[in-house]
């Protein structure tokens, strides 16, 4: 999975605690979760008094050893989605009809299962497009042209016990989030758990890689951004 690493960026939120904290914010109730009108944010939520954020992501560093903060921009009027292929033509005719314009599609197959990814750009309302599974903002790369950040799935590295494996499992379910893949490296010392947002989660991949790191208490949680990034021009 490619990294885009850029300089730190080092922020405070209230979470109860400060951003990289383990510790877990057990106060925060499931129906804390509500809505609130954020400029430039799909999701624009909260939970408890935490605000869910993607202006940068947790990210390995083999020079530190470490998980570093890696800045992130949203690409103005730029948005990707994973759609039901079954239905593209209607999907198509929506956007255009919307004033968006189609800068990249293709059909992407994980698990065997037909997922119709786009990357679209204008000044349309997003959520009026039908049989959408995920949609977010990308990414702008290094002050360039190029956009990325379509891909929903994160990962939380952990140390691979049923306890810390029921957590996650969990606050998954809390949140809307598909579980995917349990990975197990406990002859390393840790395992991998894959995950899924969908527009029904709390927060897109990045914000919710964030949360995991921020509020419970995982610290090693990153977003794959594992889609190349390609120019809209």
């Amino acid at each position: 999975m490619n990294r885009f690493i850029l300089f730190p960026l080092f922020l405070l939120v209230s979470c109860g605690t400060a951003r990289n904290s383990t510790t877990v914010n057990n106060t925060i109730e499931p129906d804390s979760l509500v809505a609130v009108q954020v400029p430039g944010q799909l999701w624009g939520k909260t939970y408890g008094d935490y605000v869910f954020h993607d202006d940068f992501y947790y990210g390995y560093s083999y020079s530190s050893d470490t998980y570093e903060h890696y800045p992130l921009t949203k690409a103005l009027n730029t948005y990707g989605l994973i759609v039901d292929y079954t239905h593209k033509v209607e999907v198509e005719g929506k956007i255009k009809a919307l004033g968006f314009v189609i800068n990249k599609a293709f059909v992407f197959k994980p698990n065997i299962e037909g997922w119709y990814w786009l990357y679209i750009s204008g000044k349309g309302d997003v959520k009026q497009i039908p049989h959408v599974f995920y949609y977010t903002n990308l990414y702008q790369l290094d002050g360039r042209k190029s956009v990325f950040g379509l891909d929903n799935e994160f990962v939380v590295k952990y140390d691979g016990s049923m306890e810390k494996t029921d957590q996650i499992i969990m606050l998954a379910k809390m949140h809307n989030i598909k579980v995917g893949t349990i990975e197990d490296k406990s002859r390393y010392g840790y395992s991998y758990i894959y995950l899924y947002c969908s527009k029904d989660s709390s927060g897109n991949a990045v914000e919710m890689a964030n949360w995991f790191v921020e509020c419970a208490g995982f610290p090693n949680t990153f977003p794959s951004l594992g889609d190349a990034p390609f120019d809209f021009d």
